[in-house]
């Protein structure tokens, strides 16, 4: 039974709650099978048993001599019993206490993620600006956040920047402490707004997800209100609206037919395509047709 207190006595996160009512559940059970072991299941054996005495092994008979002798010392004894069971409990509490009850103690949690939401699209060179001040602001205050670390990675219109605990901080609780420290004073920087998770990404820690579903313009305006709303309420922190995972984008209609004139296929285009609007350098290339002229 106590091989399931972890569950119920770990820290509180979205798994352990989810995990902490199977716990609980199979200390419930192991409690009702254990009264049922030591009340009905004798009264049963001893209804349905033979009244015959049955001889009994050498080694049985020493045992049941030794234990009468140990109960008679017991009753006789009943206040030293009662400090020895008790120096039995405390020494079993002792060594618990130095356990790792966080959340999966054997994977190590080591880093803290900073999820960048721009409110316009950007592209991949303003995103590394955004990151590279991200990185300078943490690095300059590793001491005093607990971090020894940063990873980032950004694309077009995201970016991800992973600050990693020091020792001593690496688990659950040194981790909400860091995120904590984070919300509470990174720099504001205009145009994007910050979400900070654990090692799963953002929706690794615990939170609730509230659904709009309203016609087809409806939505947009009250999931506005409910993130206002939500701010407003303490201890809840990092609201997201589902919505601002859009991005913009440009449609490309390739004409087949002068496609095919020119020699080119769409899978071509659609590669030139990437390279002018990526700002990528790419190998020069001549339509076959184009060629021939």
């Amino acid at each position: 039974m106590i091989v399931f207190l972890p569950l119920v006595l770990g820290g509180r996160t979205e798994i352990t709650t989810w995990i902490g009512e199977v716990g609980r559940t199979i200390i419930f059970v192991l409690v009702c099978s254990l009264f049922l072991s030591l009340t009905a299941i004798p009264l049963a054996m001893g209804r349905f048993m033979p009244d015959a005495t049955l001889p009994r092994a050498g080694a049985v008979e020493w045992l049941s001599d030794r234990y009468q002798r140990l109960l008679a010392w017991t009753l006789a004894h009943r206040p030293a019993t009662l400090g020895i069971a008790f120096l039995v409990v405390a020494s079993a509490v002792f060594p618990f206490m130095k356990v790792d009850k966080s959340a999966f103690s054997g994977s190590k949690v080591e880093r803290v993620n900073i999820q960048f939401e721009f409110t316009d699209n950007v592209n991949y060179r303003e995103a590394e600006r955004y990151v590279s001040r991200m990185e300078e602001w943490i690095l300059a205050r590793k001491d005093s956040l607990h971090v020894k670390s940063t990873y980032s990675y950004f694309g077009n219109n995201e970016a991800i920047t992973r600050a990693y605990l020091a020792p001593g901080w690496a688990d659950d609780e040194g981790a909400q402490k860091v995120r904590k420290l984070l919300r509470a004073s990174m720099p504001a920087l205009p145009g994007v707004r910050y979400e900070l998770g654990g090692d799963d990404g953002v929706g690794s820690v615990a939170g609730v997800g509230p659904r709009v579903r309203r016609g087809r313009s409806a939505p947009r305006g009250l999931a506005e209100e409910v993130r206002r709303r939500l701010t407003h309420v303490d201890g809840v922190t990092d609201v997201r609206v589902g919505g601002d995972k859009g991005r913009q984008e440009v449609e490309v209609v390739v004409g087949r037919e002068r496609t095919t004139d020119y020699g080119l296929t769409t899978a071509s285009v659609a590669g030139r395509w990437r390279c002018s609007s990526a700002a990528v350098r790419c190998r020069a290339s001549v339509a076959p047709r184009a060629r021939s002229r």
